[in-house]
């Protein structure tokens, strides 16, 4: 029987104390074996009490400190830091269900020529409460294994009862050599947002599964990067770039793809704005 795949699960935290320490135990509570796994956290210099929280694990996780040079660049440097072949990006502010990689492998490994791996999460509030919105639709099947070759990027992201991706960094995994061009040899990008280099895995080609299960929860709050960048110009420039990078490399993403990512991001953003009322 061929040994377990070796997985770096990698947090990026920038002032994210109140809540770094339940994402890094959700990161080494998993039930994949602990010996196939490191927890990697780059601390993109915090000035709260992330440096005292990462000394707390000593040898448990691998930590490194930077100055402050953006999410972009810490994310970089962990890929680079990384010795697993499977990259599992865990935001600092997400909580990993028990469940997360060993499921998320199995599907990976069990699909020939699989890049990535996507799981649906649940939206929760600052204090892990679930609340009334999921980050995506419900699957209407249990698994999806999508030729990236064959469908395009923009059905993949649609949805519209066939295939829906969960695009949040916390709910993929994806193979380290299908975006080891980009760490190589490109800068960080001045603007991150966790699905970027799922974007990039994406355009090289192969397959995609898409599980139905609930495998991490997204937390809700007013100081995620995500919700402070979503609806910023640079947010959306980022991901013009990420499109020229893609087709420099001559990887394969049509130009529509992105077009239909940014209108649905942008329809999804409007979506949470009204509906924010009736969030409890």
């Amino acid at each position: 029987m061929r040994e377990p795949p070796f997985v770096s699960c990698i947090i990026t935290a920038y002032n994210m104390a109140a809540y770094l320490g339940a994402a890094i135990e959700s990161a080494l509570g998993q039930d994949f074996p602990r010996s196939e796994r490191e927890v990697i956290v780059v601390d993109d210099g915090s000035t709260d009490g992330t440096a005292a929280i990462l000394a707390r694990y000593g040898g448990r996780i691998r930590s490194f400190r930077q100055d402050n040079a953006g999410q972009g660049a810490a994310m970089i440097r962990a890929l680079r830091a990384a010795r697993g072949e499977i990259i599992a990006p865990l935001d600092a502010d997400d909580v990993w269900l028990p469940a997360k990689i060993s499921r998320s492998v199995a599907a990976l490994e069990g699909v020939q020529d699989a890049v990535v791996v996507s799981h649906e999460c649940q939206y929760v509030d600052k204090d892990l409460r679930p609340i009334a919105l999921r980050f995506e639709p419900r699957y209407a099947a249990s698994r999806r294994v999508v030729d990236l070759e064959k469908e395009s990027l923009a059905q993949f992201h649609a949805g519209g009862g066939r295939i829906v991706l969960c695009n949040t960094g916390s709910a993929t995994v994806y193979r380290k050599s299908a975006v080891e061009a980009y760490i190589k040899s490109c800068r960080p990008p001045a603007v991150f947002a966790d699905g970027f280099f799922t974007l990039l895995a994406l355009s090289a080609g192969g397959k995609a599964v898409i599980l139905g299960d609930v495998l991490s929860l997204y937390r809700r709050h007013g100081n995620s990067v995500t919700e402070r960048l979503k609806t910023s110009k640079p947010f959306m420039e980022m991901h013009v770039d990420a499109l020229r990078l893609i087709e420099a490399a001559g990887r394969r993403l049509l130009a529509g793809d992105l077009r239909m990512l940014l209108k649905l991001w942008t329809a999804h953003s409007l979506f949470t704005e009204r509906r924010k009322s009736v969030i409890k």
